[in-house]
């Protein structure tokens, strides 16, 4: 029978010997990066359940269901299970599938160790029922007799099986929710491209996830203010003739502020790879207060005199970032409001359990000029404006 599609052979020769599966969710190989995968499964596994028992009672209400001949469970497999089973699922998710044919035997499809892992779970119970089945109908005669009589026969099956697997998963989850335990590590620098001002920014945010039963898992998700400390690096330097260096005037625009602003991770995932290797990935959403600073014009005299409130560091780091809501956004809902959007952090590098990620933006509208170089150091004409340092690393 297949997971996915649940469709199988009715009757075939027997098979009397079959190895016993493991069933305790400790030895499954499920690590962090398999969470996803997990959390959308159980969400299919829900769905399949509540589709079978809702029609159980369709049938008895209506005195009966119809006969079990492959045609008709493949129709009411592609129908009326799969269509909710593809509505839960995350689109990030890894699937697999497998099919226990009427000979007893079982194939399995799956990307990785641990989502093969559920679906043998799945699988035991269709293959101890198919012994079953194939021991009572040992006669030439009896093989004739199908296994299911009636869509309700094999409805109650399929719950079975996905009782068995949803157990296995939420043991397998409730594991990850005790392991999977990582905190952040956030080391920002901000050079203005078009001002003197350079701004420090840093927090480490411990990072949980669980996974309530009953409720829809949100990912990980921690907070800790982040420090900030933006400030007027001086006057630009001037370059070029010098004589017409020494009639310049050295007006400048520099921004100061310091303190601490909300720094939250919102439903933030560890996900695998949808394509060989199935290599580990993260994506993490940040939502970050806006910073308190004030902009000046400053310079010898004769230059403007000026000041205006900005949040520098905040507007600098999301700049030219992918912004998103932080999580699934409900589809009824209105548009999300700006406190609702994210910089959505991805393109980590793992090393083990633990990733990094270094952020390098150049200075949006710079010319090249030594005027604005960017981070001391830096070659002119190659300015960059941000570096962001971001590590996730597990807690041992």
């Amino acid at each position: 029978m297949r997971v996915f599609a649940s469709i199988g052979s009715s009757t075939a020769p027997l098979l009397l010997c079959l190895s016993a599966l493991p069933a305790i969710a400790e030895d499954a190989p499920c690590t962090c990066p398999d969470m996803l995968d997990l959390a959308s499964r159980n969400n299919q596994v829900k769905a399949a359940m509540q589709t079978y028992q809702e029609q159980l009672a369709a049938w008895t209400a209506a005195g009966g269901a119809s006969g079990a001949d492959e045609e008709g469970r493949t129709a009411f497999q592609l129908d009326i299970v799969e269509p909710s089973m593809v509505a839960a699922k995350d689109s990030r998710a890894n699937t697999a599938s497998a099919e226990t044919k009427g000979d007893c035997r079982t194939t399995i499809n799956a990307p990785t160790a641990c989502l093969r892992v559920l679906m043998e779970q799945h699988e035991q119970v269709h293959r101890d029922a198919c012994v079953v089945h194939t021991n009572e109908h040992v006669s030439v005669s009896d093989a004739i007799i199908p296994r299911w009589q009636t869509l309700a026969d094999y409805a109650r099956e399929e719950i079975e099986a996905y009782k068995s697997e949803r157990t296995y998963i939420e043991a397998a989850l409730s594991n990850l929710e005790h392991d999977c335990r990582y905190t952040l590590e956030f080391d920002s620098v901000i050079a203005g491209a078009t001002e003197s001002t350079r701004s420090d920014a840093k927090t480490k945010v411990d990072l949980e996830i669980h996974f309530p039963r009953g409720y829809t898992p949100t990912g990980f998700n921690g907070s800790h203010p982040l420090n900030y400390n933006t400030r007027d690096v001086g006057p630009p330097k001037l370059v070029g003739d010098p004589m017409l260096v020494k009639l310049a005037k050295p007006c400048y625009a520099a921004s100061q502020g310091n303190g601490n602003v909300s720094f939250e991770v919102k439903n933030a995932w560890l996900m695998r790879e949808r394509t060989p290797p199935y290599g580990p990935l993260l994506e993490l959403p940040i939502l970050v207060g806006d910073t308190q600073e004030t902009r000046y014009l400053k310079g010898p005299r004769g230059c403007p005199r000026e000041s205006e409130p900005r949040s520098f560091w905040t507007e600098q780091f999301k700049l030219g970032k992918r912004i998103e809501p932080a999580g699934s956004m409900d589809i009824r809902a209105s548009a999300p409001s700006a406190s609702d959007l994210a910089v959505i952090v991805d393109g980590w590098n793992f090393t083990g359990e633990d990733a990094a990620k270094t952020i390098e933006t150049a200075c949006l509208g710079f010319g090249g000029a030594e005027t604005f170089s960017g981070f001391p150091g830096m070659p002119v004409g190659n300015a960059i404006c941000e570096k962001t340092v971001l590590k996730f690393k597990k807690k041992r």
